[in-house]
């Protein structure tokens, strides 16, 4: 698993022009999400393609609770990501449960996912990855999504949230 004992800054960066709706929603061309390591200065890339940016400002403002306060739904493992323990919710909510806690467990792992992933607030828009931002054991961490506890590789990057969200871009800046 990747881990940077460092702080990151996440940026939504536009690297390209902005084409104005008309059936379809404001969209530009190279929107990212970086992550600039708060002592060197190193970039990562999280994710860069032509997208819309005003659903993921609105989504990230919905869900900035949630995203500020919300633990896991079950107890993260030492060293473990967002997304390995978000897995193994999934992965311990089984049909043999009694239906009414199938019931609640699974709204409560789903309930998670809708306030934690990032692509959640880039609906319609398609190959926008799955990367959860939120709070871990370990500080506010953005990881990815992991589909396999035992065969997909992990990572994740600590950030500081109130930078993130204090620096958000204002789509009519843009």
């Amino acid at each position: 698993m990747n881990s940077s004992a460092n702080t990151f800054k996440l940026r939504i960066r536009t690297d390209g022009p902005r084409h104005p709706g008309g059936v379809w929603p404001d969209w530009y061309e190279g929107l990212r999400l970086v992550g600039i390591n708060s002592t060197t200065g190193e970039e990562i890339t999280f994710f860069k393609g032509n997208w819309e940016l005003q659903g993921i400002l609105d989504w990230l403002k919905k869900c900035e609770e949630q995203i500020r306060g919300d633990s896991p739904v079950i107890p993260q493992l030492p060293g473990e990501t967002i997304g390995q323990t978000l897995a193994r919710s999934y992965e311990i909510v089984t049909e043999d449960l009694p239906d009414e806690v199938f019931d609640l467990a699974i709204s409560e792992v789903n309930r998670y996912n809708l306030t934690h992933n990032l692509a959640i607030g880039a609906s319609r828009m398609d190959q926008f990855p799955d990367l959860l931002l939120g709070r871990s054991a370990d500080g506010h961490e953005i990881s990815n999504w992991i589909d396999d506890t035992e065969h997909s590789t992990a990572w994740r990057y600590l950030f500081d949230i109130d930078d993130f969200y204090r620096n958000l871009p204002v789509e009519d800046e843009q």
